[in-house]
């Protein structure tokens, strides 16, 4: 089905649906402005035209360019240009996604309030410790189950280190100072 209210957004990840037990369901659209907004699905699988929330990265929040109105490719900005996983654990429900070319950042909301979504944590590329090697975040994190050492499974995200955009502008193959690396990390914080 169409939605009128995003046909001059430029999207950059497929859909997703959040299914809500006794409530509507939540579609979840990530945008290349850096706009992750969400729309209910009743019953019969109508979209409401009206979002029920956005969430854009705080400091993404004064980017002039990050209007949803443009229609200038000219103007886009590359903000949270990744793809989008949802997850659960146990019952709480929760997005995460990266910035692909807009940047190094990793977001993770809790949308178990389904119109009231958490920032439930993030992880700042090259400043968050641990991750200083994490490049610019385009891979989709895998929401798996694994167990270390005999331990109790645990709910982890999978991704890899990123992109070295410093490769660009390289004629010939150099070794990456960051973003060669794989990540596993808690999937609830």
């Amino acid at each position: 089905c169409a939605l009128p209210i995003l046909s001059d957004a430029k999207l950059c990840s497929q859909a997703t649906v959040l299914q809500y037990e006794n409530e509507d369901d939540v579609l979840l659209i990530n945008t290349i402005t850096g706009v992750l907004r969400a729309f209910s699905i009743d019953e019969d699988g109508d979209i409401s035209e009206e979002e029920l929330w956005t969430y854009t990265p705080e400091e993404l929040m004064n980017n002039s360019s990050a209007s949803e109105g443009s229609n200038e490719e000219s103007s886009a900005l590359y903000s949270t240009k990744a793809p989008l996983t949802t997850y659960e654990i146990g019952s709480s429900k929760y997005a995460v996604y990266g910035m692909g070319q807009g940047g190094r950042d990793l977001y993770t909301l809790n949308i178990t309030n389904r119109i009231r979504p958490e920032l439930a944590w993030e992880i700042k590329g090259g400043i968050t410790t641990g991750f200083e090697r994490l490049g610019q975040t385009w891979s989709k994190p895998l929401f798996v189950s694994i167990e270390l050492n005999g331990a109790e499974a645990s709910s982890v995200l999978v991704f890899g280190g990123g992109y070295d955009p410093q490769q660009d502008s390289l004629s010939v193959r150099v070794d990456d100072n960051y973003s060669n690396v794989i990540y596993i990390v808690d999937a609830a914080t």
